[in-house]
């Protein structure tokens, strides 16, 4: 892991992809439901950035459901400490974002470059979030974020904080402090990086 110093760091996980072309098989993925006008307003994003709309998982009356919801608290927040946001963000409700690849850059500020993470074998990523009801009734939310592991930690000494497939449902429900949560997820999957944006939004 690089040690204080070693690198430059720049805000962690501006950008976000999803990237596949069926948001009713992120729904199924995610055991969740999307009504048929979410649905409609979906499409793959390629560079998914602060103030998009994108798409949460979050726990209703009536089951799980996946919506899109703006990305940013209000005064530009986008992430936030998964170690202290149990303490910031007594009134927010966790959820789950729907990604499958995230961007970090590297390089002289200048002329950064992006380094897209993205699981080794594919798949959906189930990052930690906290949503709140903005005043004009809009759904925002924040990424929560850890120390880097892997490939990432050569790159950033932070990254999303990802939920484990199995601890959806515990990661979901209220009651329990966002620590004990974290320190159920240590086994997180393997990444790969590639240089430059994908292709489209």
């Amino acid at each position: 892991r690089w040690k204080a110093g070693a690198v430059r760091l720049s805000p962690m996980c501006g950008r976000i992809t999803l990237t596949t072309p069926d948001i009713e098989e992120v729904a199924s993925l995610l055991e969740a439901t999307v009504s048929p006008a979410d649905a409609a307003l979906y499409k793959p994003r390629y560079n998914a950035a602060p103030t998009d709309t994108h798409w949460i998982a979050q726990a209703s009356p009536s089951g799980r459901v996946l919506v899109p919801a703006v990305w940013g608290f209000p005064g530009g927040m986008i992430n936030a400490r998964s170690e202290t946001a149990d303490k910031r963000f007594r009134s927010a409700s966790r959820v789950i974002v729907a990604a499958d690849g995230f961007y970090e850059w590297t390089g002289p500020r200048d002329a950064r470059q992006p380094i897209w993470f993205r699981p080794r074998d594919g798949g959906l990523l189930y990052l930690a979030g906290l949503a709140e009801v903005l005043p004009d009734g809009r759904l925002a939310f924040v990424v929560l974020t850890t120390d880097a592991e892997g490939a990432v930690a050569r790159i950033h000494d932070r990254m999303p904080l990802v939920v484990l497939h199995d601890m959806l449902k515990d990661w979901l429900k209220s009651g329990d402090t966002l620590r004990n949560d974290h320190a159920k997820m240590a086994d997180l999957p393997e990444f790969d990086g590639d240089g430059g944006f994908g292709a489209g939004e």
